[in-house]
């Protein structure tokens, strides 16, 4: 581990008590998008998805706690691992699935 670095502390349960977000800012389970979240904008996508791969929530728990299908949550993983942030624009997704613009 290189000096200054940061390793997220375990909690009893071993889950993260944060991950660092898109932005490189600490995420806590309190700093999520809340619940009622209707508006999906880049951002809270990333740290939905960010929040599952690092252990902070459970798959299962992120698809109860903002009413998400495992299948959405798997679209935007994979946006993100194709194309980055720019692949959870929802304005563009067509052209990403098709490879291209039309």
């Amino acid at each position: 581990m290189s000096a200054g670095s940061v390793q997220p502390r375990r909690r009893q349960d071993a889950r993260p008590n944060y991950i660092v977000g898109p932005n490189g800012d600490i995420i806590t389970v309190a700093d999520l998008p809340s619940p009622g979240a209707t508006r999906w904008v880049i951002r809270r996508k990333a740290e939905i998805v960010l929040a599952v791969h690092g252990g902070l929530l459970s798959l299962e728990d992120a698809c109860r706690r903002y009413q998400l299908t495992a299948e959405e949550f798997s679209a935007w993983q994979q946006a993100i691992e194709r194309h980055g942030l720019l692949g959870l624009r929802s304005t563009h997704l067509k052209d990403y699935r098709h490879g291209g613009k039309a």
